[in-house]
């Protein structure tokens, strides 16, 4: 007879596999980028830099720590991990490609679309400006709709 504890290490073993073989087959790339497959410019943070620069459709650019996508999510930026490649879809769907174990866990725990609440949490306890020009991008469309 199992004990609750047997059933909930079996549980807890299966998620490890299963997080363990997604990460085995995913699809990789060695070095991280942000692919635009839309028609219209994204906004990139590069490493290294607060200051957001355009990436224009149907081109790469190098490792990036968030995107943001005014036409399709205005209002919100894309956070990326590191090792994690981001592949921007023509509908603005977002698919991120990490390589290791550690990247995939970073960006489903960390990464991922964030908004103005997560904006202000980051003011709030870590007094974060640095995603202030990233944000002032996403939101250029948002703007444009107010007017």
């Amino acid at each position: 007879m199992s004990t609750r504890a047997d059933r909930a290490r079996r549980v807890g073993n299966a998620m490890i596999a299963a997080v363990l073989l997604v990460a085995a087959v995913a699809p990789t790339r060695p070095v991280a980028s942000v692919e635009n497959r839309t028609g219209h410019d994204l906004w990139l943070r590069p490493e290294q830099s607060i200051e957001p620069v355009a990436l224009p459709p149907a081109q790469r650019s190098g490792p990036v720590d968030a995107l943001a996508d005014p036409v399709a999510h205005p209002g919100m930026i894309y956070r990326a991990c590191d090792y994690c490649s981001i592949v921007v879809e023509e509908d603005g769907r977002v698919k991120a490609l990490c390589s290791g174990l550690a990247s995939c866990a970073c960006q489903i725990l960390r990464g991922g679309w964030k908004d103005h609440a997560w904006l202000h949490r980051q003011q709030t306890a870590y007094y974060d400006d640095d995603w202030d020009p990233l944000f002032d991008r996403a939101d250029a469309v948002t703007s444009l709709r107010a007017e």
